[in-house]
């Protein structure tokens, strides 16, 4: 979607010479539900890039992304910080579209942060996806609540 019109986490689209928009994509829209999107707690969003799939946590009323890579324990590129940069303000983005308050004001949403968590990872180069979703699933705040899961530790 806003990746490839904007390749490398650019904020201005080469080809449209705009700032990423939410409504420059009115395909999407009818899938945004607004009052889920201000209201839960986190929101996940599956990134994949060149191939490889990570995962963004952004709890929305701490104010703070975290990035689950089955890889990578930090970015390993300039091009996927700009990227991750990028996925950050985005999401802001939505947010607000969503009529909520934004992750961070003004020039400070094009910063955004977001911290790597140190996790158990992938140990071959090809099953990340599948990563991304059983964190999805193990996360998953209603899961956490039923004690779905059990941790032998």
């Amino acid at each position: 979607m806003a990746l490839s019109d904007h390749p490398k986490g650019e904020f201005i689209s080469p080809k449209t010479k705009k700032e990423f928009r939410v409504e420059a994509y009115p395909s999407f829209i009818p899938f945004i539900d607004r009052k889920k999107l201000t209201s839960h707690p986190y929101i996940f969003a599956p990134v994949c890039h060149s191939g490889h799939w990570w995962l963004w946590l952004i709890n929305t009323t701490k104010r703070k992304c975290h990035i689950l890579d089955p890889l990578h324990k930090k970015a390993p590129s300039d091009e996927r910080k700009k990227i991750n940069k990028f996925t950050g303000y985005v999401f802001s983005r939505l947010i607000t579209y969503a009529d909520g308050e934004p992750l961070q004001k003004d020039e400070n949403e094009k910063k955004i942060k977001a911290s790597y968590v140190k996790i158990s990872g992938q140990k071959t180069s090809y099953d990340c996806a599948i990563y991304v979703m059983k964190w999805m699933e193990l996360i998953e705040p209603e899961n956490i609540k039923k004690g779905k899961y059990e941790w032998d530790n």
